[in-house]
């Protein structure tokens, strides 16, 4: 029998606990000797307790003692090596093995780093949009031409410090806010992203189980047959869905008469470049796009100076990916301000 004891988010100690020589053994036998920072980690408190009833393999201890937070041996290997588990005061590690008696304790961290001022922003980033935050999760609604993530300069992960509020008192805590998804660099519009550790698996299972409804907004170079309809041309030998409807369809006098057609793109599967890739098998290329456009055809000036015409304006996630909240989260914003101007003919 194993007796569980979830706490109210105790503080880690900070005092010289009980020699544990008893409890943490390495495989080799030898004692695991805790370093000082054992028994202090900044922003983190003990959210749960139990203690061991029969001598087993820490990776195991974790399995059988906290089912609810530990329900497969990747994710106990990961807390182990997270530094997240202590016995009797003590880092456990991957290949310890915990004695009759002992205290394991899960850490968890309950503060992240504090807030960016967004005045320290690039003048140009200051006014992007958070369009919901809970202490969960933020949606920002990403700048076209600015990467989600990636290593130097400014990308939206990196801006998400800035704006999106840290949560107080919230079990796991990221230490930076980090999105759950990707857009394409020159795609903007809504962004997803977490603030804890529940957000970040909760969130990234549903985008990878397609249980989040998307919506984008693009103006393609050309005119679709029909009003709606969708696109399966299998993309890098797999199966992939996008369902249309049109919005709009205009002739361009600043584009030599071209027909543009306004469309909002519903994507069933989540193919790379799938929304650019199947307006080409449509053989309405999205204005802008530089990769996917027709064989020998050419790019205007407008093209190369206004960027890729393609914005997601819509996201619908269920309930069952934010255990937080009690319904729905339906999130739907316009376009950015130049589609419009290109569909006035401007």
């Amino acid at each position: 029998m194993v007796h569980t004891n979830p706490s109210s988010l105790s503080p880690v100690p900070t005092t010289n606990a009980p020699s544990s020589s008893s409890a943490l053994r390495c495989s080799n036998g030898g004692v695991v000797k805790a370093p000082a920072a054992a028994l202090t980690r900044k922003n983190y408190e003990i959210v749960e307790s139990a203690t061991v009833e029969r001598t087993m393999s820490m990776v195991q201890a974790l399995m059988v003692m906290f089912p609810s937070r530990f329900s497969s041996l990747t994710s106990a290997k990961k807390a182990l090596r997270r530094k997240v588990v202590l016995v009797n005061d003590e880092f456990a590690g991957v290949v310890d093995e915990a004695a009759v008696g002992a205290r394991v304790d899960i850490l968890t961290r309950t503060s992240g780093a504090p807030q960016l001022p967004s005045s320290d922003l690039p003048e140009q980033y200051r006014n992007v949009a958070i369009v919901y935050e809970d202490a969960h999760c933020a949606i920002m609604v990403k700048p076209g031409g600015v990467a989600t993530v990636g290593g130097g300069g400014w990308t939206a992960e990196r801006m998400a410090a800035y704006l999106c509020k840290t949560p107080d008192d919230v079990e796991g805590v990221l230490a930076r806010p980090r999105p759950v998804h990707r857009l394409d660099e020159a795609t903007g519009g809504l962004l997803v992203i977490a603030k804890t550790r529940e957000g970040m698996l909760s969130l990234s299972r549903a985008f990878a189980d397609r249980a989040v409804k998307k919506r984008y907004r693009a103006i393609l170079k050309g005119r679709l047959e029909q009003n709606e309809g969708e696109c399966d041309t299998p993309l890098g030998g797999k199966a992939s869905l996008t369902k249309w409807k049109v919005v709009s369809t205009i002739e361009s006098v600043q584009r030599s008469g071209r027909v543009l057609t306004l469309v909002d793109y519903f994507p069933q599967t989540g193919r790379t470049h799938q929304l650019r890739r199947h307006s080409r098998a449509l053989m309405c290329p999205i204005l802008g796009d530089k990769k996917y456009r027709l064989a020998g055809e050419e790019a205007t000036d407008a093209e190369e100076s206004d960027g890729l015409f393609l914005w997601a304006v819509g996201v619908t996630i269920p309930a069952s990916a934010m255990p937080w909240r009690s319904d729905d989260l339906c999130i739907n914003v316009d376009e950015a301000a130049k589609f419009a101007k290109v569909m006035r003919g401007e």
